[in-house]
């Protein structure tokens, strides 16, 4: 792959092989934006899972300390009336029968046209008709992950900062957004270490060895930086 010219003197002021600490590596990142547009900062985490076994895939909830800037597109299904309801970080779509017909016929993009599916108990068994097309790509609402119950109470945590964290389903690697890099040091520091805090708290029974091997963190348009655990 051929590298711009920015991508290069960007790339100089890192040493080859060598580990950078939070606070160094965030720092480098952030010298080494050169993007007019407010680059998001996200975090490339390398977990020593078997991505054939599904008792090893990681998937769970957490809340960040500080707002990643990012907006989510939820697709909400549920009778509540959220029509009085005001979000920060998130679009809410009306998830209903004409929505799923909408997603079969990919009217509505997985990925695309919403994020993140929530639903409220009752609606599972309709979703199902959809399961084909949010389970490939991981947008499947359940309660392990916080997306089937009180729907009104599920955006509002989300509006406060929750997020999902998942490994990929072929590949044995966590993709992150921590923020964007107008953020402050510290709340990309205190992100990034809560991030990692919580996923060796929810390390699978049958990973026995060390469960996160490398983590990387890079702007939009930056090298990666690799971070000293």
């Amino acid at each position: 792959m051929k590298r711009g010219k920015n991508y290069k003197k960007a790339a100089k002021s890192l040493k080859p092989g060598k580990l950078y600490s939070v606070t160094e590596a965030i720092e480098l990142v952030k010298k080494a934006e050169y993007t007019s547009f407010k680059s998001t900062f996200e975090a490339k985490i390398n977990v020593g899972i078997d991505v054939a076994d599904n008792e090893q895939n990681i998937r769970f909830t957490t809340s960040l300390p500080h707002s990643t800037g990012r907006k989510k597109i939820v697709l909400a299904f549920t009778d509540a009336d959220l029509s009085k309801l005001k979000f920060k970080s998130l679009e809410v779509v009306k998830g209903d029968d004409k929505a799923i017909e909408s997603v079969n016929t990919n009217k509505l993009v997985a990925g695309k046209d919403f994020t993140m599916v929530v639903a409220d108990p009752s609606y599972m068994p309709k979703i199902a008709k959809i399961a084909r097309v949010l389970g490939p790509k991981g947008l499947m609402p359940s309660p392990k992950t916080e997306t089937v119950g009180d729907v009104t109470k599920i955006l509002q945590n989300l509006d406060g900062g929750q997020i999902e964290v998942r490994s990929q389903p072929s590949n044995k690697v966590i993709h992150l957004v921590l923020g964007k890099t107008e953020n402050k040091a510290e709340e990309l520091a205190e992100n990034l270490n809560k991030v990692i805090d919580e996923i060796n708290k929810h390390k699978p029974a049958k990973v026995k060895k060390v469960l996160i091997e490398s983590v990387y963190i890079k702007s939009t348009m930056s090298p990666a930086v690799r971070v000293q655990l």
